[in-house]
């Protein structure tokens, strides 16, 4: 009783009005189910084969010049999101800063990637450190379908408190680390992005190709992910509104690009957290 009447107490403090039990939003069963990004080599490592709702989804790239790229992933991975949710709006939280130096998601390339740019309600911050704040704010609204966070790694205090919203509303949270720094985090899910040589375009065979990622999936909870797994490299299939592995064997260009590419070190050394060189 005691343990209870200082955890409300604590809610009182911080404002909030929770009952530390577990939400589903009134829907049954939501919180074991999930999205997939439609690649086996993805979805095999990922717990009950699917990204959760209730959770915390941290992105980042081994140099900050390859946010672009990233962002290009998440908005796909977030139109196979939407494929399961047809309700709400996905709310984007950037510093104003951030806003300046990488901009944010263009409206034809969102209609190209079938993406409907009215359900993207872009925040700009004029502080660094408000991000976390908007981001758990929009959460604890439960009017939106998921909410996104770009900008500096959070701290792991933060992380904890989005983590926790996330459970308590159901509603996916993911964030974009565009520096080459890492902190910890309590995310559910740990990512790293770069661009990557993708398959010719059929359409146009003059082309740079299809957009690729070498993506790495660093931790899982519950899941098979590990940072000694290689990276995969996938690109996305217009045709089938999903992701689809990369066969270096019928691309002599990624052939090529396979055996030249240096080794990157792991971004978490043995007994430490550190940086990706």
């Amino acid at each position: 009783m005691q343990l209870e009447q200082l955890r409300q107490k604590i809610a009182r403090i911080e404002r909030r009005n929770i009952t530390f039990k577990p939400s589903n939003n009134g829907h049954k069963g939501v919180a074991d189910r999930g999205w997939q990004s439609g690649c086996a080599a993805i979805d095999d490592v990922l717990p009950q084969g699917r990204l959760a709702y209730d959770a915390l989804h941290d992105f980042s790239t081994f140099r900050s010049r390859d946010t672009p790229a990233m962002d290009h992933f998440v908005l796909a991975l977030l139109q196979r999101f939407l494929q399961t949710k047809e309700a709400g709006e996905i709310i984007w939280c950037q510093s104003h800063l951030n806003m300046r130096e990488h901009g944010h998601p263009y409206g034809p390339g969102l209609k190209a990637l079938g993406l409907a740019p009215e359900r993207l309600l872009f925040v700009s911050l004029r502080k660094e450190h408000d991000l976390a704040f908007a981001m758990e704010e929009s959460l604890r609204s439960g009017a939106v379908a998921a909410v996104i966070g770009e900008g500096a790694p959070i701290g792991f205090t933060a992380s904890r408190r989005l983590s926790i919203a996330c459970q308590e509303m159901a509603i996916p949270c993911l964030f974009l680390n565009n520096t080459n720094t890492y902190e910890a985090s309590a995310a559910a899910t740990r990512w790293r992005i770069a661009p990557a040589i993708g398959p010719p375009n059929a359409a146009d065979l003059d082309g740079p190709g299809m957009a690729a990622w070498s993506v790495s999936l660093l931790r899982a909870r519950g899941g098979c992910a590990h940072p000694g797994n290689p990276p995969s490299t996938v690109f996305w299939n217009d045709a089938t509104y999903s992701f689809d592995l990369v066969s270096t064997a019928g691309n002599r260009a990624l052939a090529d690009r396979a055996q030249t590419r240096p080794t990157v070190r792991s971004a978490y050394p043995a007994g430490r957290i550190g940086k990706a060189v």
